[in-house]
């Protein structure tokens, strides 16, 4: 078996990493857009409520239902 496994062979996802950074700062010095710090950055506003994304539980009509809400 002539198979390589060294530390110097290169494999296709060794270069995800290279592109990636390449496009990002690529992108970043392009657009001149800013790195946010994460103190910076909004998470709570325009984020619904509890209650705003909840519909009421609607009880099961017939024995299929009520298996089907008891497995899934």
């Amino acid at each position: 078996s002539n198979v390589m496994c060294g530390p110097m062979t290169l494999e296709p996802t060794d270069l995800n990493i290279p592109i990636f950074l390449v496009l990002y700062v690529g992108y970043k010095a392009r657009k001149g857009t800013k790195i946010w710090k994460p103190k910076e950055m909004d998470f709570d506003t325009g984020v619904p409520t509890v209650e705003e994304t909840e519909s009421p539980e609607i009880p099961p009509k017939n024995i299929l239902e009520r298996i089907a809400g008891i497995l899934f």
